[in-house]
């Protein structure tokens, strides 16, 4: 067979959005089902597997089996740090579901005026909008010393940033910082992290206003390990990992969007 990409469906509602999107890079697929075994698909030889979910945990009993194929390396261009920030932007769609937006993927369906834009790469920018609330979530977002919402400083980067704005309101922020780390402790968070996300929140404001109206309501570590989440006044750091609760991001997604 020649070249192509394999997609396994786990029971995704994106799982023909995708496929659409990587036939429109030229590249041929086939959506091919989750139970499909190691052995089949080592006589097809896709170049890459794309592993399509469902709203299932990996972490279940009922979970289907893991899918051993050795000589295909997974995404092995990007480091595991790079790989969970991709993982934590890509779920922030699961944490705007389940706080009560309605996604409706660009082109793919003109019902009602929702909208998401998904592109992977630095920069990337979600935008979804429901009773009259904004709420935009970027990859890589740099806040300069522009009017009208910035740093009053030098430039700062939130790896992970959501905007939500009401209408003639100013945007309340919720930034995210993955840290790839599966033994991430409390220790961690005071000796270093801590200091770094109360520079991040106190520098991001409305230039526009003479108080210089601080924006950033929580600035968090997000990280695999399963503990606690330690919150100080905003600040702190959550557990975020595949197959793990999502109720505390969406939580703070719904305070802000209420």
């Amino acid at each position: 067979m020649a070249d192509f990409v394999a997609i396994l469906d786990f029971g995704s509602q994106y799982t023909q959005l995708i496929a659409r999107r990587v036939r429109e890079q030229k590249v041929y697929c086939e959506i091919l089902s989750h139970d499909t075994s190691a052995e089949h698909l080592k006589e097809l030889a896709p170049r890459g597997i794309i592993l399509s979910g469902g709203p299932a945990g990996v972490y279940e009993e009922e979970a289907p089996p893991r899918i051993m194929a050795p000589s295909l390396p997974p995404l092995d261009s990007l480091e595991p740090q790079e790989l969970y920030s991709m993982w934590c932007f890509v779920k922030l769609m699961d944490v705007a579901v389940a706080a009560g937006l309605q996604l409706e993927e660009e082109n793919m369906t003109s019902a009602g005026e929702n909208e998401v834009l998904v592109r992977f790469k630095e920069g990337s920018e979600m935008t979804f909008s429901t009773k009259g609330v904004t709420v935009r979530m970027f990859k890589g977002k740099t806040y300069g010393r522009e009017p009208p919402f910035g740093s009053y400083t030098t430039p700062k980067k939130a790896s992970l940033a959501i905007e939500v704005i009401r209408e003639e309101e100013t945007p309340r922020v919720i930034i995210l910082e993955p840290r790839y780390d599966e033994d991430y402790t409390r220790e961690m968070l005071e000796a270093g992290d801590l200091d770094k996300l109360q520079v991040l929140r106190d520098s991001i404001v409305d230039l526009r206003s003479e108080t210089l109206k601080r924006l950033v309501s929580s600035c968090l570590v997000v990280h695999p390990t399963v503990t606690e989440p330690v919150v100080y006044d905003g600040l702190g750091s959550m557990t975020f990992r595949p197959g793990g609760p999502i109720d505390q991001i969406v939580e703070l997604l719904e305070g802000l969007s209420r």
